[in-house]
Parts: C-alpha cells; structure tokens; sequence
C-alpha cells in the first residue's frame, strides 16, 4: 500500500507452512511502503487482516528536519540532544554566543568540520562554531564562558540539500564570588584544623544549583580527598569545613559547617573549591596553594600557623598569589573561624588621606582636624569608629554592613562626622536603633537616629540617608518659620514600619520664630504633620516636638519614609483650615468651609471632580489675606449632577500659588414624580386584540 492505494503483488495457496516474499521492483511514491498480508477464505468478500509490516523506503533527496532540540547549559558547558531526522545523510550544528544564527550550510557538507570545544577548530559560521557534524542525537559542548546566553541550530543534509534548520538558546551558570578566606593548622590542636569558606557576592548561593566541593591534596601527590557542600549561603557568609567537629566546638565554642571525611591538611597540603563537581569533573574556582606541589618550604607553607586573605578581595582566584595572603600566628587561639572580617583590610587614619573605594573590614578615624576624603563608593562591612576627624564622601555612596549583617557605628560628634553624599546602612534588626552621623559641611553636623518599634523586614532591607542645608524644597513661599535643613531618608524592604525620629540642626539652619517649628514630610504630592497641629489641612500621624536647647526634631509612630523638614506651627500650607463640608438644599448643594489662619490668602477656587478625575471650576470666594481670626465661607452650586458629587477646595495666594485642600462628596437623588392611575374597572375598553 503506497500512499493509501493497494497492489496486489503475491497470492500464495496455504498449505500450513511457511513462505518467504521477495520482491526487488516495489516502488512507490511516498517515503514509506506498508506491505498488508489478507488470509482469504474462499469467496473475496471474506478477505481477513491479520499482519502487516512497515517497510522503510527511499527517502529521496529532500531532507526532514530533526525535532525536540534541546539544549541545558551547567557552569561552562551545555548538553545538546534531538530525535534524529527520518531522512538525511547527517546533521549540522552551529553554537554561537550572545545572538542569532544567520544563514544555511551549503554544498555536501565536506567544507565543515566541528569541535565540541567551543574554543577549538570547529569551522567558523557566522560568528559561531559548528560543534557537531554526524548521524547521532546529542553532543555536550565545552569551554563556554558562565553566565551567558548561547545560541544552537541544527540542520539536516541530503546530499547537498539542507533545511532552514531549527535554532534554540540556553544560558550558562553564574560564577558567584566564593573563595577560599581562611587555612589553619594550629599548633597546639590538631583537631581544630578547618579550612573556611566566604560568599564575596551580594546573592545567597544555593549549593544544590551546582555541585560545590572543597578539596584538599596531600602533599602534591594527587591524592585527593573532598567534601561536598550543601545547604545555602547568604552573603557575607562563612562556610568552615574542620578536621574533628567535636574538637572544633570544644577550641571555638560552634560547631563547623561541615566536617573533612579524613585529616584535614596540615600545613603543606594544598585546598582547591571546585564548582559543578570534584576535582576529576568540576571546575576549579578559587585555590590556597598550588595542586601536585608539596608546600613543605613553599611560600604558600602555614604549617603550625593560619593564612587568612588579608587584602581587599572579593574574586576568586585559581592561580595561588603569594600578595592576597597573610601567614601568620601558631595557635588556635588567633585562628578566626566564622569571622572573616580580615578578609577585608581595617583601615587607621591619623591624618589626612584618601579613602580608597572598595569594601573594607572596619575603618577607624583618629586623628585631630583631619579629614578623610572617599575616592568613590565605599562599603565598610563590619565596624566604623568616628573618634576624631571627617570623613568626606563627596557625591559618593557609603554603604554601612551587609544583608548578612550590620554595621557598628561608634563615637560621631560635632568634631567627627560623616558629610557628603549618601549614606546606606543595612537593616537587620527589626526593632533596633539606626544613627547617622551626618553633617553637610565640615562645620555643620546634624545627625539621624531612627529608633524602629516594629517592622517587618525583607533579605537585604536597608535605609539610605541624604542631608542638604536648604529649607524642605516643597515649602511654599507663605512659610515663614523654617529650618534652612532637609533630610532624605529612603527605605527599601523595610515593611509595615513603626518608629520614631531624631532630627538634629545647627542654630544657623532656624529662621522665623524657632519655638513655633515642628517636623514635617512630604511624599507624592501630601505633606504629613504630628497630631499637635489639630486640623485637616494636612496628614497627621504620631506626636512631635522641637528642643530648642538641644537644637532637635522630634517625633514619634511614623510608618513611611520621605523628605522631612520643620515648618512653623508644622504647618507647611498657607491657611489653617479645619471645617469643609456639604449638604443638600433642595435641589442645590450649599458648600461650607471655615479657617481659623491665613496667610497671604488671595481667594477660594471651587471645584467639582467628575468620576474620571476631572475637575471643573465652578466658582471661586475671595480670601481675608492674612489673618489670625476665624473666618467662615460658602458658596452655593446651583448645577450639581444627578449621583455622587465629588467637591475640592483649592486656595490661592498672592503670588499665583495653589495648594489644593481635601475632597468631599455628596450624592444626589433624583426627584421621583408619582402618577395616579385609575382601576381598571372604569375604564371602558373598545377594543382588545
């Protein structure tokens, strides 16, 4: 049966045995020809199915495309598999990294040779390789670079004829900064011999993602012995893999992460991490000493000491540098397990220097009238002491601990402060204190302390603080009390916030009459005030007060963070407004308002919002100036709409400026009319169809 037509091409009597069919002149013109055997009893119309078998054809000179291309990308490597086509000679695979495959293969496929080592000499394809050529169903390509996209297309050849070919991408693994912090072979405890562990990065590595491993080599023999990591890592974690873990917690008081299977290395054996698999399938990472060298007598030997990285590092290194080491001490007493803060360098000033961007352990300012000055952004992960002396950031960024951890801030005073740009500190502790000590100039120190009641806070949850010496730059021009001092305090992953704030200025910051000033923000277009202010002209939450001899703002149970400023009376909007209602006069709405404080106020604009948001003025009400008295206002809307009508105060002063007051609402029912009808029994019906 060829293409659903039937030939008959034998007819074989039966007589209980076997028989054989061959026949060299089948021919058809489908790819596959199904021979169908009948057993026939007697008349045609008896004809019985009992077998078939599928005979594979001549494919001819058209190709079939191969389907389910696939590609899995590991660390440096990807593994590629298809179903092989039904028809063709052989398949043709280009890999090319970061974008698409332009162009077919040409001719009998002879020009093209292929590697499945990315960096070998497969043929060159526009801008790729051709990684495979051959008749089978899946390949693994190697020497790829991690964290990248690569793309994969595969063609099918009959003869010279090729498909347009079936293309597909795939990314390689991220390489985090994991490396090798800390060696140790103490003198006095074999059993606290440990090797540790630190994530440099600023993402948690999970060790299930990629196989991780930990191996040491005893005396450069080639022996090696390894540990599988498991579990997570958040950043700025450590990782401690020891000899004994009840002699570890007996000499440092924990227990270690993990524990060698045998002797841990003893100061000539060298320590190699390897990713996606040990030292006979992974890739080397990060390396302390040099593999099939015995370290007895090298300059990477720490028999009977420790050897911490002491510089500032962040990147793994597979070739063993003598520079980002310290070999140092004897006993277990100065080994640091758990407490990699000597990865990063501390940093003394007792005079005038450079802070030199990076991250670092801890930084200590001690020195009388120096000043420090930041290259660029600067991270100090564990501890700084301001004992004496400035530290100028410029417009740089000082990032104060990590997610894994926080920051301890000591000393800070009017002599020795923190100015310029943008401090960052990272929130670990969810009902903790948090100071900043800041200034704006080297002669103006005015510092934050946010003291958190409660809040809920998510993996690397931080607040970034910016002081500027100008008045709040929302303030309207009718604030005449005011400090010349605004404070920019942002937080990201910090939820459901409760706490209080201190805000310090300088007696050059007050102008007007500073007795009256109070805190106030502003966000998205709201001003927010304490609750002393009493009225509805803006947001109050919490209490606040000014201490005039300690020169501070205080205030109490916020839950946002924006731009904060003092205002005078913490009114930051020109009248004091604290009635605006509505109500129904027959068919008109009777608006009233009244203020018990204006200042430089012009006039009263009207405004009707239709359910789009719109608004419409409807009429306006001259203003009293400025005045102290209590004023009460009105105006009649003769042309309210049927339903729910939505009204807006907006207040203009005398130089044109708006500020825009509370909206209020009020629905209007439609005025029914009844109508009398009369029984049915009176009226005469001359017709009814």
């Amino acid at each position: 049966m060829d293409n659903g037509s039937e030939t008959e091409v034998k007819t074989i009597n039966d007589d209980f045995s076997s028989h054989t069919l061959t026949d060299t002149a089948l021919s058809g013109t489908g790819n596959n020809l199904y021979i169908i055997v009948y057993g026939q009893n007697g008349a045609d119309t008896e004809k019985h199915r009992f077998d078939n078998v599928i005979v594979k054809g001549v494919c001819g000179l058209i190709p079939s495309e191969s389907s389910n291309l696939t590609a899995s990308g590991s660390l440096n490597t990807a593994a590629i598999t298809w179903n092989a086509p039904d028809c063709a000679d052989e398949v043709l695979i280009v890999a090319k990294l970061a974008s698409t495959i332009s162009g077919t293969p040409s001719s009998d496929g002879t020009a093209y040779s292929a590697a499945s080592d990315f960096s070998g000499a497969g043929t060159a394809f526009d801008g790729g390789k051709v990684i495979y050529k051959g008749s089978g169903t899946n390949v693994t390509v190697t020497n790829l670079t991690s964290t990248s996209t690569y793309f994969y297309k595969i063609w099918s050849r009959t003869g010279s004829n090729w498909t347009t070919g079936i293309e597909i991408n795939s990314n390689t693994s991220y390489v985090p900064k994991f490396i090798i912090s800390e060696v140790a072979d103490p003198s006095d405890d074999i059993n606290a011999r440990f090797v540790e562990l630190f994530n440099a990065d600023s993402v948690d590595i999970n060790f299930s993602d990629l196989d991780y491993y930990i191996c040491k080599e005893t005396n450069g023999g080639g022996n090696f012995n390894c540990t599988q990591l498991s579990g997570s890592l958040a950043p700025g974690g450590t990782y401690v893999v020891a000899n004994n873990s009840t002699g570890f917690n007996t000499q440092f008081g924990q227990n270690p992460t993990g524990t060698f299977s045998n002797t841990a290395g003893n100061g000539d054996d060298a320590y190699a991490l390897y990713i996606g698999g040990d030292n006979t399938t992974g890739t080397l990472l990060d390396i302390y000493g040099v593999i099939g060298q015995d370290g007895s007598g090298q300059t990477w030997e720490y028999e009977d000491k420790r050897a911490y990285r002491d510089s500032n590092l962040a990147s793994p290194n597979g070739t063993w540098t003598a520079s980002e080491w310290t070999i140092a001490g004897s006993n277990a007493a100065v080994c640091e397990p758990f407490k990699h803060a000597s990865a990063y360098p501390q940093a003394t000033f007792n005079s005038c220097a450079t802070l030199v961007g990076g991250s670092y352990g801890s930084v200590i300012i001690n020195g009388s009238s120096i000043a420090i000055n930041a290259s660029s952004e600067t991270t100090i992960r564990n501890s700084i002491a301001l004992t004496e002396g400035l530290l100028n950031l410029g417009s740089n960024n000082l990032n104060l601990g990590t997610a894994a951890g926080n920051c301890t801030l000591s000393d800070g005073s009017s002599s020795s402060y923190i100015f310029g740009g943008t401090v960052k500190s990272f929130v670990n502790d969810s009902s903790a204190t948090y100071t900043f000590p800041m200034g704006t100039s080297s002669t103006e120190y005015s510092p934050v302390s946010i003291d958190f009641n409660s809040s809920t806070l998510a993996s690397g949850a931080f607040i970034a603080t910016t002081i500027s010496d100008e008045k709040h730059p929302n303030f309207d021009q009718h604030v005449t009390s005011y400090l010349e001092r605004n404070w920019t305090i942002e937080a990201t992953g910090i939820i459901n916030p409760v706490y209080a704030i201190q805000l310090n200025y300088v007696d050059g910051d007050v102008v007007g009459t500073e007795s009256t000033i109070l805190p106030v923000k502003y966000a998205v277009g709201n001003w927010t005030a304490p609750g002393e202010i009493g009225n509805n002209n803006v947001d109050t939450v919490g209490s606040g007060a000014i201490n005039t001899a300690s020169n501070f703002l205080s205030w109490d149970s916020l839950n946002s963070f924006s731009i904060f400023g003092g205002a005078g009376n913490g009114t930051p909007l020109p009248i004091e407004l604290i009635a605006f209602e509505g109500k129904k006069m027959n068919e008109n709405v009777l608006l009233t308002w009244e203020t018990v404080s204006e200042l430089n106020n012009d006039h009263f604009i009207v405004e009707r919002i239709d359910e789009n948001g719109s608004a419409q003025s409807i009429g306006s009400v001259p203003g009293n100036g400025t005045s102290n008295e209590m004023h009460n206002y009105s105006y009649m809307d003769y042309n309210p709409e049927i339903g729910v009508n939505y009204y807006r105060l907006s207040q203009v002063d005398y130089n044109g400026f708006i500020n825009r007051h509370e909206v209020i609402a009020l629905e209007i029912v439609p005025k029914i009319t009844v109508m009398k009808y009369l029984p049915i029994s009176t009226i005469t019906l001359t017709s009814l169809k």
